[in-house]
């Protein structure tokens, strides 16, 4: 097994645990709540441990270029019909939290590009395209639109990936968003963000900037 694939492995784990970690508490509101171990039966009634949605595409997509040794959306497309409708890739076979935009999309087969449409849901499953070799801007940009097709969250996942490469090869996050964040761009507010105090009204919504 390669460094590669280590490095991948911790990275699915990281996001498992902290999307277990979270799920108990989803849309409580911040500060409401304190996170200090792994617990169950919260907002969705599900044992501690439990993944949500998140990770389940993630792993559907880690399984879609395992199989095609490629980025195929078409595949991916399809593995997260299965997740949807079969319960695949989810701790206990069934789905018991997915997002407004990425149902849709999934049911219609194409991707919500409306303004409205910027949820964090691509966002939160991207990372296995960061261990992708000589990934591409426009193949993250097509996997982010499968669910998520306005440009927004596009440019959301492609920043988000190019700083997870960085990251693996040693790069600090702060030049790191330098290189890869438009300053520009709306998501320009993560520039300069290891100044940022939580009491200078950082965001925490489900917007795919404040995820971001």
């Amino acid at each position: 097994m390669n460094d590669k694939t280590n490095t991948l492995k911790s990275a699915i784990y990281g996001l498992a645990v902290g999307d277990a970690l979270g799920v108990p508490y989803e849309f409580k509101s911040r500060g409401a709540f304190e996170c200090t171990d792994m617990i169950g039966y919260g907002t969705h009634n599900q044992p501690e441990g439990t993944w949500s949605d998140d990770t389940s595409m993630a792993l559907a997509t880690c399984a879609s270029i395992k199989a095609c040794g490629r980025v195929d959306v078409d595949d991916i497309r399809d593995r997260f019909r299965r997740w949807l409708k079969e319960g695949a890739y989810t701790p206990f076979g069934e789905v018991f939290d997915c997002g407004n935009t990425c149902a849709a999309a999934i049911r219609s087969g194409r991707g919500c590009d409306d303004e409205w449409s910027n949820g964090n849901g691509s966002l939160m499953r991207i990372i296995p395209l960061a261990f992708v070799e000589g990934i591409t801007d426009a193949e993250i940009e097509a996997v982010s639109a499968i669910t998520h097709a306005h440009s927004l969250s596009k440019l959301a996942c492609v920043c988000y990936v190019r700083i997870a490469i960085d990251l693996v090869n040693g790069v600090s996050l702060a030049e790191s968003i330098k290189r890869h964040v438009p300053g520009n761009s709306k998501l320009s507010g993560a520039i300069g963000i290891e100044n940022v105090l939580r009491s200078d009204g950082m965001g925490s919504s489900g917007y795919v900037i404040d995820t971001f």
